[in-house]
């Protein structure tokens, strides 16, 4: 599902705020969220982020925090 209200992520290299959308899976106690910036960073590129865990033991790796991911 996509939420209409804006996210504010951090950019890892730059620290500027953008405003993102989010999809967001839930399934079998564990989240999948990619949130996608609206605007382009000041070299033009775009950003996202990807989230995943679990509220359990039973799975590894949650990835809580992505690094900023950037459009070749």
């Amino acid at each position: 599902m996509f939420f209409l209200a804006d996210e504010v992520d951090e950019d890892d290299e730059s620290g500027e705020a953008y405003g993102a959308a989010e999809y967001s899976r839930a399934a079998n106690g564990c989240w999948f969220n990619i949130r996608i910036g609206h605007d382009p960073d000041q070299e033009g590129h775009l950003r996202a982020e990807v989230r995943l865990g679990c509220g359990d033991k039973k799975h590894e790796a949650p990835v809580d925090d992505s690094p900023t991911l950037r459009e070749r």
